[in-house]
């Protein structure tokens, strides 16, 4: 089942997960990895996600960076 996000296994145990929290008032988070996984997270009715990841965000900064470096140099 690994990576299977979308089995029913895996969303059974999800929305079990998520009605179980809400019956103790517990808060249920996960994390998006890309903007196409938002949307879907927040069908399944979580309290919150983090989307993207530190180096991700890292990566797309230097990207920023050296894209705006070699405009300068053209």
């Amino acid at each position: 089942m690994f990576g299977q996000f979308e089995s029913e296994q895996f969303l059974g145990a999800v929305e079990r997960t998520v009605a179980a929290a809400a019956e103790h008032n517990v808060a249920v988070g996960t994390l998006a990895t890309g903007l196409d996984s938002v949307e879907r997270r927040q069908e399944w009715g979580v309290d919150f996600i983090a989307t993207g990841t530190d180096v991700g965000y890292l990566r797309e900064s230097a990207d920023q960076y050296l894209d705006r470096y070699h405009e300068t140099r053209e």
